[in-house]
């Protein structure tokens, strides 16, 4: 959030923090393809990690550039828009929960009764469409320039 106020804007923020969770997702399922165990866990560390660092970058920023897409008038699509977009959050929480697991189980690749590649390349791949789609939308948002140094401002506010 604060990078997204102070110096990028959220859209860029959410375009490069994406980009950063995609690659995440990426490693991740690289990392779990049969191989050196120890490989196999430096690898899965790294996706993970940069996955999260993803995920803290994208959480703040995704909600609130949503809400800048609506002026002051719009506010019952507003409020349409939030509940449809905790829907869907929660509706892909509650499938990739139920669906991972079936698919690292019954589904048997690279000589292995189990596939990890596929339960994280699943997500690897549609991490990459959405971000495709981001970007495709570009000509449709609404951009709020980033505010600027926050720290300054709040610097200046206890001066």
């Amino acid at each position: 959030a604060l990078l997204a106020d102070s110096l990028l804007g959220k859209f860029k923020t959410i375009l490069y923090i994406s980009i950063v969770y995609a690659i995440g997702n990426v490693i991740l399922s690289v990392g779990s393809i049969p191989n050196d165990l120890s490989t196999m866990k430096a690898v899965s560390l790294l996706g993970l990690f940069i996955i999260g660092v993803g995920t803290g970058g994208i959480k703040p920023c995704v909600s609130a550039f949503g809400g800048d897409q609506f002026s002051s008038r719009q506010e019952k699509e507003r409020q349409k828009f939030f509940s449809v977009f905790y829907f869907a959050i929660n509706g892909g929480s509650v499938l990739s929960t139920l669906l991972t697991p079936i698919l690292r189980a019954d589904v048997h690749c690279l000589g292995s009764n189990s596939c990890y590649p596929l339960a994280y390349g699943i997500p690897a791949v549609l991490m990459i469409v959405a971000l495709i789609l981001f970007l495709i939308g570009k000509p449709l948002y609404k951009m709020k320039p980033a505010d600027g140094n926050i720290f300054q401002s709040v610097f200046k506010c206890i001066c």
